[in-house]
């Protein structure tokens, strides 16, 4: 992406946008009670890239691993398997997650990453949509260059 970026700072989290794509950010309350920061960022009009980042407190007694087959199973509504979710590297941190098709025929990837901040750790989400797998690998590849920890 070769735009100019602008930097949006919330809840924790720093990351680089191009300056022309619209960027949406609020707190909201998990049902067990945890405050989430959220960013929503999507392209342009007409282009369907989109990236939502979520990051909060980890759930009590649960990992990113635990937290991706559960949205596995919330999304694809069946029970999640070893086989299902994908181990991937997101900058220093193991991550978890699937790739899947909305409903709408875009493609997703939906990522849970487990960061430690200080003396507890916080749970990053990424959900990425594109219409192309390059589009995607391109999405999740900015995101792991231009996202930052306050």
């Amino acid at each position: 992406m070769d735009a100019k970026l602008k930097e949006v700072k919330f809840g924790g989290l720093v990351f680089q946008v191009p300056e022309v794509w619209v960027v949406e950010t609020e707190n909201y309350e998990e049902p067990d009670g945890r405050t989430c920061a959220s960013i929503d960022v999507s392209a342009l009009p007409g282009d369907v890239r989109s990236i939502v980042l979520s990051y909060g407190p980890m759930p009590e007694g649960s990992d990113p691993l635990m937290e991706a087959a559960g949205t596995f199973e919330e999304i694809i509504e069946g029970e999640a398997s070893e086989e299902d979710i994908d181990n991937y590297q997101f900058q220093d941190y193991p991550a978890y997650g699937f790739d899947f098709e909305s409903e709408d025929g875009q493609l997703c990837n939906f990522m849970c990453v487990g960061i430690e901040a200080g003396e507890e750790t916080k749970l990053l989400t990424i959900l990425t949509s594109a219409a192309s797998e390059n589009d995607l690998c391109d999405l999740l590849d900015f995101v792991v260059e231009y996202l930052d920890f306050e």
